[in-house]
């Protein structure tokens, strides 16, 4: 059976440190409007009149430290991607291109900082995005409208129920129906992956067998291939009888249950000559009638000592709670307190200092490496593709194992991939020197898979447990629920 229902809980750790709150204030419009037809042809036009972006910090207080370079250290700004090469090093920023309405609809830029707790000494990463966009107006505006049917009903029988977008692609208030290549994208984590029969990258398990989502789908027309498929597309199938005529079965996208779960978000992309138009649209999935919900035994909160609490499920049909989980999977994912994928602690990986839970002390580190202190004996857990992470204070960060010297023991030197080799983790960033020296190193899992039973307790063998090793500041944990076949 496919995954029915998702859920997700937060999880905020104030045994840690006070709660920071970042955010980015813009000096005017972050809505750029591009008139090609009259003069000025940009409102506002961010050469002539600069849009300046100030960084807010809030830390439990109602004063703006994003100035105080003691608290606040290594500010830097980036364009799209906060892992990008810095753009700037200060509070501010200062915005003084505009955007190009055909190939930079949307720009996001980036605040990153340091912050210093005055009071533990312990370093916390700041991280807020602000967007700035752009819209074309006049005469000659070209844009895509999407129509049609973007929710999957029930169809009441063994049919999978559908949805049917048709992209409509208008000059002004004309629409273009001559254009032959549409091509159409699902988001995949942080991938725009294409939708053709021989994306294997588009796949999912349903009713146990990994089955090729691409075939899912249904379109009259695929062009503009980035690379010959392994199986010829599929067209001018898995179309909705009573679509429309041709002409709109040709400009649409068919989507049926299987490809999404609970919602998804798409794109289309159009190309007439040497132009491009593309926008998203987002479809979502009414056919699983199935509700996820995550138990905290503490609370969203590990606050005055508690550093434990059990999530459990709870899953509703039709609003209803079910009585018995048994035969249900549950899977669980973890988030970091930036939104990277992290994972969480094995607490039941051996290791020699009798306290998995308590992390093998870090001696030293550079940027590849981490020498561990293990008590005589060594450990023999460590092991190539382990998911390690590494923490000093409220600073986390994950990475792979490369390799573990062999030999060592009661110091072992372990060297990190350069990049994951999975989408399992987040690609960190690589550390600095001792950033880590006095922390500790923990063996993770990526995921938690578990069996659903009868209890709606800590004690279900559904429930996993969440400690504040776990959680740096806060956590979100993602699940996702399988019900028997």
């Amino acid at each position: 059976m496919p995954v029915v229902t998702t859920g997700q809980i937060t999880i905020i750790d104030q045994n840690d440190a006070r709660p920071i709150t970042a955010f980015i204030q813009a000096s005017a419009s972050t809505q750029q409007i591009y008139n090609p037809d009259s003069a000025p042809n940009y409102v506002p036009d961010y050469t002539s009149a600069n849009l300046t972006l100030t960084a807010h910090v809030y830390v439990g207080d109602t004063v703006n430290i994003a100035g105080n370079t003691a608290l606040i250290t290594t500010k830097t700004w980036h364009l799209n991607d906060p892992s990008s090469a810095s753009i700037g090093s200060n509070a501010t920023f200062v915005v003084n291109t505009n955007l190009d309405y055909v190939s930079e609809r949307t720009r996001t830029y980036f605040f990153k900082a340091t912050y210093t707790d005055p009071m533990t000494g312990f370093t916390t990463t700041v991280l807020t995005s602000i967007v700035v966009g752009i819209i074309r107006t006049g005469s000659n505006a070209t844009y895509i409208l999407m129509t049609g049917r973007d929710v999957i009903s029930d169809t009441g029988s063994s049919t999978l129920g559908t949805a049917f977008m048709v992209a409509n692609l208008y000059r002004g208030s004309t629409l273009d129906d001559s254009v032959t290549t549409y091509n159409w994208y699902k988001l995949v984590g942080t991938t725009w992956e294409k939708i053709y029969v021989g994306n294997t990258n588009l796949t999912v398990n349903i009713d146990g067998t990994n089955r090729l989502v691409a075939a899912q789908y249904g379109f009259k027309l695929q062009s503009d291939w980035p690379a010959t498929p392994n199986t010829e597309p599929a067209v001018n199938t898995n179309m909705p009888s009573g679509a429309g005529d041709d002409t709109v079965q040709r400009r649409g996208i068919s989507i049926n249950s299987r490809a999404v779960t609970d919602w998804s978000l798409f794109k289309v992309e159009i190309k007439d000559g040497s132009d491009t138009y593309e926008t998203t649209f987002t479809v979502y999935d009414a056919t699983d009638p199935y509700d996820l919900v995550l138990v905290s035994s503490a609370g969203d909160k590990l606050l005055n000592g508690v550093g434990t609490t059990y999530i459990w499920p709870r899953v509703y049909l039709n609003g209803t709670k079910l009585s018995t989980l048994t035969g249900w999977t549950f899977v669980y994912r973890f988030r970091d307190k930036d939104g990277y994928i992290g994972g969480f602690i094995n607490d039941s990986q051996t290791t020699t200092n009798g306290n998995p839970a308590s992390g093998m002390p870090i001696a030293s580190n550079t940027t590849t490496t981490f020498t561990v202190t293990c008590p005589a004996g060594g450990n023999t857990a460590l092991t190539t593709n382990d998911v390690i992470k590494v923490v000093k204070g409220t600073n986390a960060k994950y990475y792979e194992i490369s390799s573990v010297a062999s030999g060592t023991t009661t110091a072992p030197v372990i060297t990190i991939r350069a990049a994951p080799s999975s989408t399992t983790i987040t690609d960190y960033s690589d550390p600095i020197a001792n950033e880590f020296q006095d922390g500790v190193l923990f063996i993770c899992t990526d995921t938690v898979s578990k069996s659903g039973d009868a209890l709606d307790t800590s004690s279900s063998t559904s429930a996993i447990i969440i400690d504040g090793a776990d959680i740096e500041l806060k956590g979100t944990i993602f699940c996702e629920a399988t019900p028997p076949s």
